[in-house]
């Protein structure tokens, strides 16, 4: 028997975990941390996240402990700490979960690497996708397939079912390492209610979901006055659970085509990981957008003078939430109303979302702008007002974060632009983009 390091990343959980349960089935497993500051650090990285990660890794310590594997933590590059500690500890192999992000796709090339040459095996395992061992059958082409191309060719790859924790080992003589506070890395910030860290949190919210809302939430998902969302997303993110549980417990097939959708993000990025700054469809690459900060900022404060766009914007940075039909909206207004660099309002929702993803994020803006893969009609704004009838009909979520509203007093802002005069113009300088005219 020998021994084995598990290097924890975006999979923060004990259950339906390949890679700890192979790790432990060879011998003798322990578990690494590396706290890498070129995420933790990033501007894009905010202090939400940071906090809900470094929550959850304490409580996985605790769960690891409780199978006798201890949770050793460092921080810095892991391209250095990874190879010293499987050295220090004298292991054989390195079991990660496979990640399939830019960032990533390098980092953990030049762990491999730097593991080879130390001869210790470097071993990849599935967990934080759906069934990306599928993703060859969709044919490659120079333009990347639609989701339903994509949706049709995976969809019936055969997902398994999930994994419970694995049996406890004898605990070996290392002991487990603290996990610094939040407040060391500038996160003593508050979590709003709902999301609480850790997988145990994670679990109740996925039992509570599969058994109270899935059955509505076809209807109500778009609905603002109720909460029928799965509230799953910053558990996906970081691996409190596994898709392919989440898959199994709540088999409705509008749901699981949402899971989907998550993994074609994925897919779209990792073939065009240019796509965090270059938009898909190069044809508007040069749309003339406003460095306009004063109107960024009011959009970033929920100050435009459109009560949807603005309360979405202030549950935001009040609690680093946002339901996804408001993500659209907001999204489509910075671009399309105020011709608003989409990599702005990118940088934006990465930085302050507690599921922050860069794959899902990216995809999203590129497709409200109308720049990506699949993405929107380029003829295409979303209408503040329609969304107000439509989702929020007796104006509850509106209320909420918009208090002067109902106050009777001057202080909510005037529009900052005519959205049917916005809109047209969205619509002529994409068209001549779309002709290959000098959109500039």
């Amino acid at each position: 028997m020998s021994s084995s390091l598990v290097w924890f990343r975006r999979d923060l959980r004990v259950h339906d975990h390949p890679a700890l349960w192979q790790a432990m089935s060879e011998g003798t497993a322990f578990a690494l941390f590396v706290l890498d500051s070129r995420l933790l650090g990033a501007p894009t990285t905010g202090p939400r996240r940071v906090r809900f990660l470094l929550e959850s890794l304490r409580q996985l310590r605790e769960r690891l402990g409780q199978l006798g594997v201890p949770l050793l933590v460092r921080e810095g590059p892991p391209e250095h700490w990874v190879p010293e500690v499987a050295r220090t500890l004298g292991v054989g192999a390195v079991h990660v979960t496979a990640d399939f992000t830019p960032y990533s796709r390098r980092r953990d090339g030049r762990v491999a690497r730097n593991l080879e040459s130390a001869g210790v095996r470097f071993v990849r395992h599935h967990g934080a996708l759906l069934a990306p061992w599928a993703w060859p059958k969709v044919a490659e082409a120079a333009r990347l397939p639609s989701f339903t191309s994509f949706y049709r060719a995976v969809r019936s790859a055969t997902v398994g079912h999930p994994l419970g924790p694995p049996p406890p080992q004898r605990t070996p003589g290392v002991p487990a390492d603290p996990v610094p506070s939040p407040a060391s890395f500038g996160a003593d910030i508050r979590l709003p209610g709902g999301i609480e860290p850790g997988e145990m949190a994670a679990r109740a919210r996925l039992d509570r979901f599969a058994s109270e809302r899935l059955a509505r939430y076809v209807e109500a998902r778009n609905s603002l006055d109720v909460d029928a969302t799965s509230g799953l997303s910053q558990d996906l993110h970081f691996g409190l659970l596994s898709p392919r549980e989440v898959a199994v417990r709540c088999p409705s097939a509008p749901f699981v085509r949402q899971l989907w959708w998550r993994e074609y993000a994925h897919f779209v990025l990792w073939h065009r990981p240019d796509l965090t700054t270059r938009p898909y469809r190069l044809e508007f690459e040069r749309l003339p957008w406003r460095q306009d900060r004063a109107s960024f900022e009011r959009w970033r404060k929920g100050e435009t003078g459109f009560p949807m766009v603005d309360a979405a914007m202030r549950e935001l940075a009040a609690t680093g939430r946002m339901p996804n039909r408001l993500r659209m909206l907001t999204a489509s207004f910075l671009t399309k109303d105020l011709l608003v660099d989409w990599r702005w309002g990118m940088a934006h929702f990465l930085h302050e979302l507690v599921d922050g993803d860069v794959a899902n994020n990216t995809f999203g803006w590129q497709w409200a702008a109308s720049l990506g893969v699949d993405a929107a009609s380029p003829f295409r704004a979303f209408s503040p007002a329609r969304h107000l009838e439509r989702f929020d009909p007796h104006r509850d979520y509106v209320r909420r974060w918009l208090p002067e509203l109902c106050d009777g007093s001057d202080a909510y802002p005037s529009p900052i632009v005519d959205h049917q005069e916005a809109a047209r113009r969205a619509r002529e300088l994409w068209r001549a983009a779309a002709v290959g005219e000098n959109a500039c």
